[in-house]
């Protein structure tokens, strides 16, 4: 790989056997077991989405994330059945070694693994069941639960990019947001706030490319910019384009889906860790996981967007 790029890149598809028991949503197997990891910092969507991993970002401790995102599909001979996609991202923490050189060395970026996991066919009644539960997140404020942006209508029109040129282009134009933000206080406790938002992103193929403007979105109609970047399609590798302060837009195989990760956690500056799915044209599904400039889990973003210029 070339320097401050990720070292491996998993991808999987993983469906269940047909005579498989089907016994909850999904697996409670993660990846994340390795890890040592409290429940603490698992939450929930409203669609089943999910976040966990790290709640502090400092050397000593594993630093991580995995991202999950939930999404109706029309299968070839079942009907709608439920596909999820997990994200899952590791960074080093170096042993043996003086504690200089493990500050040094803490917090590369060691490897992503995706996998998409299909629903047991067996499992359409199970599945209607579990959907009837409440989010484990916070108490979802109605105007959330209520919203049009949570509706998903199964389809077998899957977005498949083969590179970010063609991802980029897929987004050009003004998308609208609506979900939930989790806000994390100090004793991991959870409030759920909703928000709106705009993004015009603007994909120049001759540059390769993209800049991205996020407003705020108010019941007034007025908008509030929030954010401004720029990310840049590396010359040695079509699925990697490079932003500011050493943050990475990477494409994996497994359809449209794109990480915005750094690649080297520095303490005391902010970060984030998100996967985004653009499930079908002018469609797209975000989980956001973020840390203050202490380290702490400040907040977790669930969205919904949809194109519309």
């Amino acid at each position: 790989a070339a320097p401050g790029e990720p070292t491996s890149v998993f991808s999987a598809l993983r469906v269940p056997s047909r005579n498989q028991d089907y016994k909850m949503f999904f697996d409670e197997e993660t990846l994340s077991d390795p890890f040592g990891l409290s429940r603490q910092g698992l939450t929930f969507g409203i669609h089943g989405e999910y976040d966990f991993g790290s709640t502090i970002l400092t050397t000593g401790k594993w630093a991580f994330a995995e991202l999950g995102l939930v999404a109706p599909e029309v299968g070839k001979d079942t009907g709608p059945i439920q596909t999820r996609v997990r994200s899952v991202f590791s960074y080093s923490m170096p042993a043996g070694t003086s504690k200089e050189e493990a500050e040094a060395n803490w917090g590369k970026l060691r490897s992503i693994k995706v996998l998409r996991e299909t629903q047991d066919p067996c499992g359409l009644e199970a599945i209607a069941e579990e959907l009837k539960r409440e989010p484990a997140s916070s108490t979802i404020r109605p105007e959330i639960a209520d919203s049009d942006f949570v509706d998903q209508v199964p389809t077998d029109k899957l977005v498949h990019c083969k590179n970010l040129q063609d991802y980029y282009q897929a987004l050009h134009g003004t998308w609208r947001g609506f979900g939930e933000q989790l806000v994390v206080g100090s004793d991991l406790s959870i409030l759920s706030v909703p928000v709106e938002y705009e993004r015009v992103i603007h994909y120049d193929g001759a540059k390769n490319q993209v800049h991205v403007d996020t407003s705020l979105l108010t019941k007034d109609g007025s908008k509030t910019k929030m954010s401004s970047s720029t990310a840049t399609i590396s010359p040695t590798n079509e699925n990697i384009a490079h932003a500011e302060d050493g943050i990475q837009h990477i494409l994996t195989g497994a359809g449209a889906i794109v990480h915005t990760i750094p690649k080297q956690i520095d303490l005391g500056k902010k970060h984030s860790f998100e996967t985004a799915w653009l499930r079908v044209p002018g469609e797209m599904y975000r989980v956001q996981r973020n840390f203050d400039e202490q380290g702490a889990w400040s907040t977790t973003m669930y969205l919904v967007e949809r194109k519309v210029e």
